[in-house]
Protein backbone atom coordinates (compact mmCIF):
# COMPACT_ATOMS: atom_id res chain seq x y z
CA UNK A 1 0.00 0.00 0.00
CA UNK A 2 0.94 3.44 -0.66
CA UNK A 3 3.19 5.46 2.08
CA UNK A 4 4.63 4.31 5.50
CA UNK A 5 1.24 5.00 6.71
CA UNK A 6 -0.72 3.34 10.02
CA UNK A 7 -3.15 1.07 7.95
CA UNK A 8 -5.68 -0.49 9.63
CA UNK A 9 -8.27 -2.03 7.64
CA UNK A 10 -8.84 -3.31 4.06
CA UNK A 11 -11.94 -4.82 2.26
CA UNK A 12 -12.52 -6.55 -0.98
CA UNK A 13 -15.48 -5.97 -2.67
CA UNK A 14 -16.83 -4.92 -6.34
CA UNK A 15 -13.62 -5.96 -8.15
CA UNK A 16 -12.02 -3.60 -5.52
CA UNK A 17 -9.69 -3.85 -2.64
CA UNK A 18 -10.07 -0.68 0.00
CA UNK A 19 -8.25 0.33 2.49
CA UNK A 20 -7.83 2.90 5.40
CA UNK A 21 -5.40 4.06 7.82
CA UNK A 22 -5.21 6.02 11.21
CA UNK A 23 -5.49 10.11 10.94
CA UNK A 24 -5.87 10.53 7.45
CA UNK A 25 -7.92 11.71 4.53
CA UNK A 26 -6.34 9.20 2.14
CA UNK A 27 -7.88 5.68 1.95
CA UNK A 28 -6.00 3.73 -0.63
CA UNK A 29 -7.79 1.25 -3.36
CA UNK A 30 -6.28 -1.56 -5.75
CA UNK A 31 -8.08 -3.72 -7.98
CA UNK A 32 -5.14 -6.50 -8.13
CA UNK A 33 -4.14 -6.06 -4.54
CA UNK A 34 -0.36 -5.09 -5.60
CA UNK A 35 -0.39 -1.86 -7.62
CA UNK A 36 -2.40 0.97 -5.28
CA UNK A 37 -3.52 4.54 -5.75
CA UNK A 38 -4.85 7.26 -3.34
CA UNK A 39 -8.28 7.97 -2.81
CA UNK A 40 -10.27 10.92 -0.81
CA UNK A 41 -11.96 10.48 2.36
CA UNK A 42 -13.96 14.03 3.33
CA UNK A 43 -12.03 14.65 7.08
CA UNK A 44 -8.79 13.51 8.48
CA UNK A 45 -9.51 11.27 11.47
CA UNK A 46 -8.93 7.68 12.86
CA UNK A 47 -10.73 5.39 9.99
CA UNK A 48 -10.63 2.50 11.72
CA UNK A 49 -12.58 -0.30 9.84
CA UNK A 50 -14.21 -0.35 6.01
CA UNK A 51 -16.44 -2.80 4.37
CA UNK A 52 -18.72 -3.42 1.83
CA UNK A 53 -22.13 -4.09 1.04
CA UNK A 54 -24.73 -3.60 -1.46
CA UNK A 55 -22.52 -1.90 -3.57
CA UNK A 56 -21.25 0.57 -1.07
CA UNK A 57 -17.57 0.83 0.82
CA UNK A 58 -18.55 2.37 4.27
CA UNK A 59 -15.59 3.17 6.46
CA UNK A 60 -16.11 4.41 9.97
CA UNK A 61 -14.14 6.52 12.37
CA UNK A 62 -12.68 5.68 15.87
CA UNK A 63 -14.78 7.18 18.82
CA UNK A 64 -17.02 9.22 17.03
CA UNK A 65 -20.41 9.13 14.83
CA UNK A 66 -18.80 9.78 11.60
CA UNK A 67 -18.64 7.44 8.85
CA UNK A 68 -18.03 7.98 4.89
CA UNK A 69 -19.25 5.65 1.66
CA UNK A 70 -18.54 5.42 -1.54
CA UNK A 71 -19.86 3.41 -4.73
CA UNK A 72 -16.36 2.94 -6.13
CA UNK A 73 -13.84 2.74 -3.94
CA UNK A 74 -11.98 6.19 -4.45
Amino acid sequence: MPGSRRWLSVCYGGGKFVAVCFNSTLPAYSTDGITWSSGSLPVSKSWISVCYGNGKFVAVANNTNIAAYSTDGI
